[in-house]
């Protein structure tokens, strides 16, 4: 299994602030997950509802989880293991639990960092490892995905910064990707088994954002593979590109062959790259984006 990425909070107090039985429910989870990177035993947590959004008991395994999993890994954090009834509760105690797992979930090999207490994680990265395929065909990796319910709508897609083979494994493979129930996510290839790593993003964030180009055919730079960088005039995080309903038969078929994705974003820049064969005619294309991952 792999890591997935993590959704951290940070908890300073503010008045605005408020710890629902959601957090809980991902606290849990993220311990879990780091529990099972560092070889400690998981606790089996009960799903927190609104109504029931905090119990002393789940509380001191929690904190016993956090210490277990941070002295695994040669960290020392003060952990309260002492929860009963008539204890306050406190943004001081999400904050030590969030702190505390982040600095095990980091030395794991975490990435990202902690977000404000009011904000949402959208966008998360993953990746699929050449070697992580199973079946014979189609073939398919189960991926952990903590924001990823089967009442979500999501959008699975190939990172910009994928490099030119692992875009051909893409293209080759036709993958797929749907729900397997709460936070799992199974990613089917159902041409050839990628021999590349390839690296996604999964945003629960819709593309609210878009705007057409037409990509000439004198446009494109270098020898292939071939480049096109357009302004987009706000800042973009994620992107995705598709053929639009401008184009004729001919210029889908350009755009098809072409096998044209988004190759990198900087500011407002977003670079297009052809990786099939370079078009000879104009084609028409429409750009989707987020302006970031949290809101």
């Amino acid at each position: 299994m792999v890591l997935p990425q993590l959704m951290g909070k940070v908890w300073d107090g503010d008045p605005n602030e408020y710890f629902t039985f959601m957090d809980m429910n991902r606290v849990c989870y993220n311990a879990n997950m780091v529990a099972r990177e560092c070889g400690v035993e998981g606790v089996s947590f009960p799903e927190t509802t609104r109504e029931s959004q905090f119990r002393y008991d789940e509380a001191n395994e929690l904190e016993s989880l956090i210490l277990e999993c941070a002295r695994s890994r040669g960290q020392d954090p003060s952990m309260e293991t002492s929860w009963n009834y008539n204890r306050t509760i406190s943004y001081v105690d999400f904050e030590r639990w969030e702190s505390a797992l982040w600095e095990v979930y980091k030395d794991l090999g975490g990435v990202g960092d902690r977000i404000p207490s009011d904000k949402f994680l959208h966008t998360v990265n993953a990746t699929l490892f050449a070697s992580g395929w199973s079946g014979t065909g189609p073939y398919y990796q189960d991926l952990d995905m903590p924001s990823i319910y089967p009442s979500t709508e999501a959008i699975a897609f190939v990172s910009e910064t994928a490099t030119v083979g692992q875009r051909a494994s893409e293209y080759n493979a036709l993958l797929q990707a749907v729900h397997m129930g709460d936070r799992r996510l199974r990613v089917y290839a159902h041409n050839i088994k990628p021999r590349e790593n390839i690296p996604i993003k999964v945003t629960t964030r819709p593309y609210m954002t878009y705007r057409s180009f037409t990509l000439t055919a004198a446009g494109w730079q270098g020898s292939g593979p071939w480049t096109q960088t357009v302004d987009i005039e706000q800042t973009v995080v994620n992107a995705v590109i598709g053929s639009d309903e401008r184009n004729s038969t001919e210029q889908v078929q350009a755009f098809a062959e072409a096998i044209i994705g988004v190759s990198a974003v900087s500011g407002s820049q977003v670079t297009v790259r052809a990786i099939g064969t370079k078009p000879t005619t104009d084609v028409y294309a429409t750009i989707m984006w987020n302006g970031s991952n949290i809101s």
